[in-house]
């Protein structure tokens, strides 16, 4: 490789291939291969990233987004419904059933769930669709008794509760 470069007759060549492959590399790493804009659309102004090849030019409005909307509360086959929209009379505590923290407390009240009674009538259907909606709490209502806990804090039974299952609201 070396004798190509002491041969003075081979030096242009070289320097031609290393202007021509600056000159290639340049254009590639220059170019633009998405243009982003940002796109009013509707009424109310939204920004959207929209992407479009350099190609086309004129400005194009991307589409709406959605607003997601969140799922109703589940609603039983008969009879009433075990998910309330607004608690009947003062809520419960529900945080003093074990198992259940702050953030379970927090989707059980979005589910509609806010009093004992309510957890302690669910039928196994019920439990069923409540446990697919708790994600990572999956199977908390049958491995920690909910549903007896509930039975007892409902009818008042503190006693019994406390020797069963702890203080209320410890994490015994």
């Amino acid at each position: 490789m070396l004798y190509l470069i002491q041969n003075n007759n081979n030096w242009p060549y070289f320097l031609v291939a290393l202007v021509l492959g600056f000159l290639v590399g340049a254009w590639m790493w220059a170019r633009r291969r998405h243009r982003v804009t940002l796109a009013e659309s509707g009424e109310a102004p939204q920004r959207t990233l929209a992407r479009e090849p350099a190609a086309a030019v004129p400005q194009a409005v991307a589409p709406a987004i959605e607003p997601v909307v969140p799922p109703a509360p589940p609603q039983a086959a008969q009879g009433a419904s075990p998910f309330l929209a607004a608690p009947e009379g003062p809520a419960d505590d529900l945080l003093l059933i074990k198992g259940v923290g702050p953030k379970l407390n927090a989707l059980l009240i979005s589910l509609g769930v806010h009093h004992f009674r309510q957890i302690a009538g669910w039928s196994e259907a019920e439990v069923a669709e409540v446990d697919a909606r708790l994600g990572t709490f999956k199977g908390r209502i049958t491995r920690d008794r909910w549903q007896d806990q509930a039975r007892l804090l409902a009818e008042g039974k503190m006693e019994e509760f406390a020797r069963l299952y702890g203080t209320p609201g410890s994490e015994n």
